[in-house]
């Protein structure tokens, strides 16, 4: 008795824990049951591919865009288009679950909904929104445990920066974060950005703008002196090119070689790892001081 008691509990505790059956909401407001864990997932953005592949559920995805780059697993999936979604492959994967960023994608979520296919959308615009859609995913998959992970870990790297940032006595030094060179375009408020900013102990120079990602003159910038400038490394060939340029020359931040070059996936896409450039910016920040 003893011994089948035992072996119950050894099946029990290897079968991955789901709360079946489920009926949950996407961030359009649709319904979804789920009566087990996906098991073929077409991630259509590169942030969601991102948050599955911290999921461990490398198996399940069937496939993806062409703008999936990470991790390098991502690369030998099916593609399943780029910035338009191409339904007949989509279809021919006979998934169980389509994830879709609703923002980004709205006329494509409505064309595949007009085939009946089971997509299922997120809308994070925050750290904290990138946290929960974890945590959801995982829920969703039978992937609790992973997804706890993930967040935990996230969390626990933001708060060490956020400790840094509250033992500071110094003004909270001003950055700009370039979207655009030509035109010169910027990151402003309530967007994924400028939440980075906010987690890095950062002031945002375009905070009051009117625009979610505004244009902005060179004369502005010559009057408001930003501390700090920050540029995806897509923009430029090389970073002499932004210390060779005669008007960015003027800037005091470009002068002394205040700028920072990060990578644009990690501080645009609204995945877990974004931790990683609110970590960048937070160290150059202090390593600079």
């Amino acid at each position: 008795m003893k011994s089948f008691l035992s072996f119950i509990v050894l099946i029990f505790f290897a079968v991955p824990v789901f709360a079946s059956p489920m009926q949950i909401k996407d961030s359009t407001g649709v319904s979804h049951y789920f009566s087990d864990p996906p098991k073929r997932i077409v991630s259509c953005m590169p942030s969601i591919t991102e948050m599955l592949f911290a999921l461990e559920l490398d198996d399940e995805i069937v496939g993806v865009t062409t703008n999936c780059n990470y991790p390098q697993q991502a690369l030998a999936k099916l593609k399943v288009g780029r910035e338009i979604v191409n339904i007949e492959k989509v279809i021919s994967l006979s998934p169980d679950l389509v994830l879709m960023l609703e923002d980004a994608q709205k006329t494509d979520i409505r064309r595949l909904r007009e085939f009946s296919l089971p997509v299922f959308t997120i809308n994070p615009h925050n750290i904290s929104d990138v946290e929960e859609n974890m945590l959801l995913l995982g829920k969703i998959t039978g992937k609790n445990k992973e997804a706890r992970e993930v967040v935990g870990q996230m969390r626990e790297r933001l708060e060490k920066i956020q400790k840094q940032v509250k033992a500071r006595t110094a003004a909270l030094p001003v950055a700009m974060v370039v979207i655009s060179l030509k035109p010169l375009i910027l990151a402003g408020p309530h967007t994924f950005i400028a939440d980075v900013l906010n987690k890095a102990g950062v002031e945002n120079l375009a905070n009051n703008a009117a625009a979610p990602y505004p244009l902005y003159s060179f004369e502005e910038l010559v009057k408001k002196q930003p501390e700090l400038i920050i540029i995806p490394t897509k923009l430029v060939k090389t970073p002499k090119d932004i210390y060779k340029d005669q008007k960015l020359g003027q800037l005091e931040a470009v002068k002394e070689k205040r700028v920072l070059f990060i990578e644009a996936d990690i501080i645009s896409r609204p995945g877990p790892r974004v931790v990683e450039a609110v970590e960048k910016i937070s160290n150059f920040v202090y390593n600079s001081n």
